[in-house]
């Protein structure tokens, strides 16, 4: 009966131990899934896409289709938050109100 009891405690420890080992995993996942920060208009990445954090601003740009912003765009990432993830700017979030020349209409 004490043989049993002593693998049902080891097995126990080893899950227990196995879990706690996971614990830094699980906490950069909860921080990858944080905002990132903003994209600044004027930062390099930014700049060699002419983004905007408001696509009213584009318009005098040759690329700008008329009422195109980053929240209708393929690459957008956010559905409807006012910031989210763009595919092509992964290091940061984009503004939904904003534009790039890369913009592409969903599907």
């Amino acid at each position: 009966m004490e043989d049993i009891k002593s693998k049902a405690r080891r097995r126990f420890l080893a899950s227990m131990a196995a879990a706690g080992a996971m614990l830094p995993l699980l906490r950069v996942g909860i921080a990858g899934a944080a905002d990132k920060p903003h994209l600044s208009p004027t930062a390099d990445n930014a700049k060699a896409l002419h983004y905007t954090e408001d696509a009213k601003s584009a318009k005098g740009d040759a690329a700008y289709k008329a009422g195109s912003h980053c929240g209708d765009c393929m690459f957008y990432q956010g559905g409807d938050a006012k910031w989210g993830g763009c595919a092509l700017f992964p290091q940061n979030d984009v503004s939904h109100g904003g534009w790039c020349m890369s913009w592409t209409a969903k599907p």
